[in-house]
């Protein structure tokens, strides 16, 4: 019963660490779409992993008896899952060593990406010195984070529900 109880606030906590994530990367993509730019591959790769993540954490947590009656299945999928995340958060592993700020004129890994403040021009290439890019470089950085955390949530319920006693 316990263990259960336990499950049921990881999910909780699980839907609440992806939310963010989920919302930061979208108005990063948005950015890019709107200024007909490529979105990199680490912010899309996130992304669809988060939105996938979300959504199998929802439909576990709603009919909660199913899902406790089918632990091995489900703590399959939390594993690919985790695989998934994991691949993701190494797709981001650069943004470690990056400054966000100030984004100068040789910032060549902000620039090399396209990366520029989403506030609806662009100087294509080239950043000016007044422009900083602490907005976008912060949220992909706190991107990173929260999914860091959900790689950890989700080896923490896989554990759970690989154990016969959870269900």
């Amino acid at each position: 019963m316990i263990l259960q109880i336990i499950l049921i606030i990881s999910r909780i906590v699980q839907l609440i660490w992806l939310i963010p994530i989920i919302g930061m990367l979208s108005y990063l993509a948005n950015g890019y779409v709107d200024q007909y730019l490529r979105v990199p591959t680490m912010i899309i790769l996130l992304l669809i992993v988060s939105v996938f993540a979300a959504l199998w954490v929802a439909i576990t947590l709603l009919p909660w008896s199913r899902a406790r009656r089918n632990g091995a299945l489900v703590a399959f999928i939390d594993l690919v899952i985790f695989g998934l995340l994991i691949a993701s958060v190494y797709q981001m592993r650069g943004l470690t060593l990056w400054n966000c700020k100030y984004a100068g004129e040789g910032d060549s890994q902000l620039i090399s990406l396209g990366l520029v403040e989403y506030v609806g021009h662009m100087d294509y290439g080239y950043f000016p010195e007044s422009l900083p890019i602490v907005k976008t470089c912060s949220m992909l950085k706190a991107s990173f984070a929260f999914g860091i955390m959900s790689v950890v949530f989700f080896f923490w319920t896989l554990v759970i529900y690989f154990n016969p006693t959870a269900r």
